[in-house]
C-alpha cells in the first residue's frame, strides 16, 4: 500500500470519527426519540460518540507521525544536495547547549549552598 493512499484511508477514517461524534451529539442534545428512551437513548448517542473517538483520536496520532516522517524525508533529500543546511539549526543547537550548561551550573551551585548551609 502506498503511502497516499494509506495517508487517504485515514483521513477518510478521521471524517467517519468526527461525523459519528456529531451525530452522537445530536442525538443526546436534539433528538426527542432518544429523550424518549431513556438510559437506552443515552447509551446509544453515547456508543456513537466512543465509536467516533475510537476512529478519529488514534488515527490523528498516526497521521501526524507520517507527516512529521514524510516532512524528515523531504529534509533529509534536501540537504543531501551539497546545499548549506539553514542557519537556524546551529543556533538552536548551541543555545540548547548553553542553556543546560547554565542549568548546571545553577545546579551545582545550589548543591553547594546546600551542604555548605549543613
Amino acid at each position: 500500500m502506498t503511502q497516499n493512499t494509506l495517508l487517504n484511508m485515514l483521513k477518510i477514517s478521521i471524517t467517519i470519527g468526527l461525523c459519528l461524534i456529531a451525530l452522537g451529539i445530536y442525538l443526546h442534545f436534539f433528538s426527542e426519540k432518544m429523550h424518549q428512551l431513556g438510559a437506552t437513548g443515552i447509551i446509544i448517542s453515547a456508543t456513537c460518540i466512543a465509536i467516533g473517538l475510537i476512529f478519529s483520536l488514534p488515527t490523528k496520532i498516526f497521521l501526524t507521525i507520517l507527516l512529521m516522517k514524510r516532512e524528515a524525508d523531504k529534509k533529509a533529500a534536501h540537504t543531501s544536495g551539497n546545499e548549506t543546511p539553514p542557519p537556524h539549526k546551529g543556533n538552536l543547537e548551541s543555545s540548547i547547549d548553553s542553556s543546560s550548561k547554565i542549568s548546571l551550573h545553577k545546579n551545582q551551585q545550589t548543591k553547594a549552598s546546600i551542604h555548605s548551609r549543613q
